[in-house]
C-alpha cells in the first residue's frame, strides 16, 4: 500500500513539474486581458484589436471589436492587419539570410550594390565609402523620419520600391553616417531594394520563397492582392470627433519593406515562437540568423536603456526585444521577453491605439490584474486639436453674435468692450494657430495623411476665426 501511495505521489509530482513548465493563463488573467482590450477599443476609438500571447509551445489569442464596422465582421486571430514598422524585422532577416549565403556582408559599402546612390550633408557630397549596410540596419545612415519620410512617393505599381529609393538620391542627410542614431523608416526601403539587387528577385518573390514559406508563415503577405478572402482583411480607420471613420490611406508600395507587410495574430504567434527559439519545425539555419538579429553587441545604442539591432529595439539588459509600428490607419507592436520565454503581439485597425497596451498585458501576466488603458500620444494630440476646433467654432459664433448686437446698439459702450475683449483673445489664439498651420502646410501631404483629421479641422476653424476677426477689427477701426 505504501509503495502504491509513493508511486502515486511521484506521478502527481511529475505531472505538476511538467504542467507548470509551460506558461498558462488562468481565468482571472484571461478576464482581465479581455476587459482591457474592450476598454482599449472604446477609449481609443479603435474598431478592432487582436492580441497573441505565446510562451513555450502554447499560444493564446484575445480580440475585441470589429475588422469591418459596416459589415460587423469580428476581429480575431485570423484577421489580417498591416504590420506597420513591425515589418522591419522580416526585412532585416532577409538581409541576414543573404549574408548567410555569402551574397553580401553587413560591413559592405552600399555603393557596391547601388552605385548610383549618393547623398549630401550641409551642401557637400558625402563620402559614400562611409555608408555600410549596417548603417541602414541600425538607422545610423543620416536618413531620418523628420527629414526624409515625406519624400516617399505614393503609388502601387511593382516598380515603386526602386522609385522610392531613387527619390531619396542626393538628399541632405541629418548627420554624417555613423555619427548618430535617428530612426528613419526609409532606411529599410533601401534594404528592400538591396535584397532585389543581390537576390535577382523581386522583394515579394524573395521574402515569400526565402522567409515566409520556409518558416511556414501562411498568412503573411507583401501586398493585399495576394489575399484570397477579402473579408479576412481588416479595414483601416481614423478618428474624427471621437468617432472612428473608415479611411482608405494612400498606397505607399515603395515603403513595404519598412512598414506595409500584412499578417494576422496566428502567424505572429508563430513568428514570436520562432524568435523565442520555441519552434522546432523550421530550417536549422534560421536559428542562428534569429539569434544574430538579437545580438546586443551588433546594435547601436540609443541611450543607456535601449539599443537598435537588425529590425528590433533591444533593452540593455536583454530582457526585452520589441518593435512598435504605426501607419495612417493601423497600429502594431511585438514585445518579446526572451528570459521568460514570453511574446506578446498587438494588431489594431486605428493608429490611435496605444502599442504600450502590450506592457499592460504583460503586467496582467505578472499577476497585476488591475490594469487600465492609457491614451496614446497621437490620440492625446487628436483630442487637443478637436478641443481647439470646438473652441474656435464657439468663438466664431460668439464674435458674429456680438458683432450683430454692436451694430444694433452702437451707443452701448460695454457691448463694444465685450466684442473687443473676445476679439483680442480670439485673435491671439488664431495667430498662434496660424503659425502652427503654416508649419503644417510646409509638409501638408505627409501631415494630413499620417496625422488625425483634427489637424485639418483645427486649421480650418482657426483660419475662419482669424479672417472673421480681422475683417471685424478693420471695419471697427474705420
Amino acid at each position: 500500500m505504501n509503495k502504491k501511495i509513493l508511486l502515486t505521489l511521484i506521478s502527481i509530482s511529475f505531472f505538476f513539474i511538467f504542467s507548470t513548465s509551460t506558461y498558462a493563463i488562468n481565468q482571472n488573467q484571461s478576464t482581465a486581458i479581455q476587459n482591457l482590450l474592450d476598454e482599449a477599443c472604446k477609449k481609443s476609438n479603435t474598431p478592432g484589436i487582436s492580441v497573441a500571447i505565446v510562451s513555450d509551445k502554447e499560444a493564446s489569442f484575445f480580440s475585441s471589436g470589429y475588422s469591418n464596422l459596416d459589415k460587423k465582421i469580428p476581429a480575431d486571430e485570423q484577421t489580417i492587419f498591416e504590420l506597420a514598422s513591425v515589418s522591419k524585422a522580416f526585412t532585416a532577416l532577409g538581409i541576414l539570410k543573404l549574408e548567410k549565403q555569402s551574397l553580401l556582408s553587413r560591413t559592405d559599402k552600399i555603393q557596391d550594390y547601388l552605385p548610383w546612390l549618393a547623398f549630401n550633408y550641409r551642401g557637400k557630397s558625402v563620402d559614400m565609402n562611409q555608408l555600410t549596410i549596417n548603417n541602414f540596419l541600425n538607422h545610423t545612415s543620416g536618413l531620418t523620419n523628420r527629414k526624409h519620410s515625406a519624400t516617399i512617393p505614393e503609388g502601387n505599381s511593382p516598380d515603386m520600391l526602386e522609385k522610392t529609393v531613387k527619390n531619396i538620391k542626393q538628399a541632405d542627410l541629418a548627420f554624417l553616417p555613423g555619427e548618430s542614431h535617428e530612426y528613419g523608416t526609409i532606411n529599410y526601403d533601401i534594404l528592400g531594394l538591396l535584397i532585389e539587387v543581390v537576390s535577382d528577385k523581386s522583394y515579394e518573390e524573395f521574402m515569400t520563397s526565402e522567409i515566409f514559406q520556409p518558416l511556414n508563415l501562411k498568412n503573411t503577405y507583401i501586398t493585399s492582392n495576394e489575399i484570397k478572402n477579402s473579408d479576412s482583411l481588416s479595414l483601416g480607420y481614423r478618428s474624427f470627433f471621437f468617432q472612428p471613420l473608415h479611411y482608405e490611406a494612400p498606397k505607399f508600395r515603395g515603403n513595404t519593406p519598412a512598414g506595409y507587410l500584412l499578417s494576422n495574430s496566428k502567424d505572429l504567434a508563430r513568428w514570436m515562437s520562432i524568435q523565442l527559439d520555441q519552434a522546432t519545425d523550421i530550417p536549422s539555419e534560421f536559428t542562428s540568423l534569429i539569434n544574430e538579429s538579437h545580438q546586443k553587441k551588433k546594435t547601436v545604442s540609443l541611450n543607456k536603456d535601449i539599443s537598435y539591432g537588425a529590425g528590433w529595439f533591444i533593452s540593455t539588459d536583454e530582457t526585452m526585444i520589441f518593435h512598435p509600428g504605426r501607419n495612417p490607419n493601423f497600429a502594431a507592436d511585438i514585445h518579446l521577453f526572451p528570459k521568460e520565454k514570453i511574446g506578446i503581439s498587438l494588431l489594431a485597425n486605428n493608429a490611435n491605439a496605444n502599442p504600450d497596451l502590450v506592457l499592460a498585458i504583460k503586467s496582467i501576466l505578472d499577476g497585476n490584474l488591475k490594469q487600465s488603458y492609457s491614451l496614446s500620444r497621437i490620440q492625446q494630440f487628436d483630442i487637443w486639436l478637436t478641443i481647439v476646433t470646438i473652441i474656435c467654432s464657439i468663438l466664431f459664433l460668439v464674435t458674429i453674435g456680438l458683432n450683430k448686437k454692436v451694430r444694433k446698439n452702437l451707443n452701448k459702450f460695454l457691448l463694444k468692450r465685450q466684442i473687443h475683449f473676445f476679439s483680442i483673445i480670439s485673435l491671439s489664439l488664431s495667430v498662434v494657430l496660424l503659425i502652427i498651420s503654416v508649419i503644417v502646410l510646409v509638409n501638408h501631404r505627409h501631415i494630413f495623411t499620417w496625422q488625425p483629421y483634427s489637424i485639418a479641422t483645427a486649421l480650418g476653424s482657426s483660419l475662419l476665426l482669424f479672417s472673421t476677426l480681422f475683417f471685424i477689427l478693420i471695419k471697427e477701426n474705420k
